[in-house]
């Protein structure tokens, strides 16, 4: 990584990191959003055997001082006591996981991230019910972080970005973090309650910022987000939601997809892109010439063989926090000077069997689809956030499936996601105390 791009990405994290502390929480948020965009170890995590300061700084200092900073306004309430449960259950055991495991500084750092989604889920929560988070503030961090991301891809060389091969564009942090982060932006504008002339604007940037990224796997959430998006349009104009509505809102959306991949066809024929859609709809192509998918396939395809050969007791249990690392240095993928073993498997699903056992996947299952349920379940009363976390939902099922998503607390993707979740929740939340409140009112009234 050139000096520059150190030189650069240093001072704005030391300028952010103080305005977390010192700023109005509204502002402060906004900062830590920003901060959150660096990624002072590179990108190429080599933490089999390292602790970064400014990363733990991020993951765990921070987040506690926002906490302690909103704590006298936290309310997070008895509401959706299985999800919470879930939750608790999941990290409790892979912090008991973590006891066997074969490498226990990354099992260490994997319940750090653990403890930073807690943390930064009531502290979401929070800021949402206090409406210290709105369209305003979320227009502001696009812009700021689409700055950095031009800054970085195109005027300090793009290291960020792999500019000897794929030249994405993204922050100072990868861009497989930082499309999740813009499509998380991109929703939860376009649900907000009133979309503004910046709003769209916004919008329609943070979407060119999206494709440039060239992540195939967010794309693909991006088309859902589309499908969902133009449901919610026809709801939100009075039409009722049936067959003929779906059909015709889908193909609005495929519509849209198709003039987005002929332009990135056309005009940006070294687009990471171009490989998912020449492998998915030319017959000279096929996926295994998908960048990425080769060695992941064999990846997985030796996860498998390990689990089926394994006893009943391990196949339960797993064989500990963090141990996918060992498969990456079997199959010859990484070394131990670069392999990130929170980051190896490239499945949180099939992560979670190898390491957590049966009872940790399930675990990870319940809390998913609970938290699918939780969203139809308030789609059904024409939530905004809910239709937001419906259009995040399939992005969410894919990165579980394909990416690493739970050692990306304190990064762009796992702050993404959460965002989205707990605008959700804290909808739900005040929808239920106000229930509450007035149920209460009527029996005083009554007595």
């Amino acid at each position: 990584m050139s000096n520059e791009t150190i030189l650069f990405a240093t001072v704005v994290f030391w300028i952010a990191a103080p305005l977390v502390v010192v700023l109005p929480v509204r502002w402060s948020l906004i900062a830590y959003l920003v901060l959150i965009q660096i990624d002072l170890s590179g990108p190429i995590n080599y933490s089999l055997a390292s602790l970064g300061f400014e990363n733990a700084l991020k993951v765990i200092v921070l987040p506690t001082v926002l906490l302690l900073r909103v704590r006298p306004t936290v309310s997070v309430g008895s509401t959706f006591p299985k999800l919470r449960m879930f939750w608790i259950a999941f990290f409790g055991y892979a912090a008991v996981s973590s006891l066997w495991s074969p490498y226990p500084l990354s099992a260490a750092k994997m319940l750090g991230y653990f403890y930073a989604y807690s943390v930064l889920f009531i502290v979401f929560a929070t800021a949402w019910k206090n409406n210290w988070i709105d369209a305003k503030s979320l227009i502001v961090v696009v812009w700021c972080c689409l700055v950095l991301a031009v800054v970085q891809t195109y005027f300090l060389g793009n290291d960020y970005g792999d500019a000897d091969y794929d030249f994405r564009f993204t922050s100072f942090s990868g861009a497989q973090s930082f499309a999740p982060f813009l499509l998380s932006l991109i929703v939860l504008l376009w649900f907000s309650k009133r979309r503004s002339f910046w709003s769209v604007i916004s919008i329609l940037a943070a979407s060119i910022g999206l494709i440039l990224t060239g992540s195939r796997s967010i794309f693909l959430g991006f088309a859902w987000s589309l499908f969902v998006g133009a449901i919610y349009i026809g709801v939100q104009t009075g039409q009722k939601v049936k067959l003929g509505v779906i059909a015709k809102r889908s193909v609005q959306a495929v519509a849209a997809l198709a003039l987005i991949a002929g332009i990135v066809l056309n005009y940006s024929p070294n687009n990471r892109l171009n490989q998912m859609l020449v492998g998915a709809f030319s017959s000279t192509g096929s996926l295994q010439d998908v960048g990425t998918f080769a060695w992941r396939f064999s990846l997985y395809q030796k996860a498998l063989d390990e689990l089926s050969s394994r006893n009943p007791a391990k196949l339960m249990v797993g064989s500990g926090t963090s141990s996918a690392a060992s498969l990456m240095l079997d199959t010859g993928i990484e070394t131990e000077d670069t392999v990130d073993p929170n980051r190896s498997m490239n499945s949180e699903f099939l992560r979670s069997a190898y390491e957590w056992g049966v009872a940790g996947l399930i675990l990870l299952l319940l809390l998913y689809c609970h938290l699918i349920w939780i969203c139809l379940r308030m789609v059904r009363t024409n939530s905004r956030e809910a239709w937001a976390c419906c259009a995040m939902c399939g992005s969410l099922l894919i990165t579980l499936l394909v990416e690493n998503i739970l050692a990306e607390a304190g990064a762009p993707g796992g702050v993404g996601y959460l965002m989205v979740v707990t605008a959700m929740l804290a909808a739900g939340t005040v929808s239920v105390d106000k229930e509450l409140s007035d149920s209460q009112k009527h029996k005083f009234i009554g007595e």
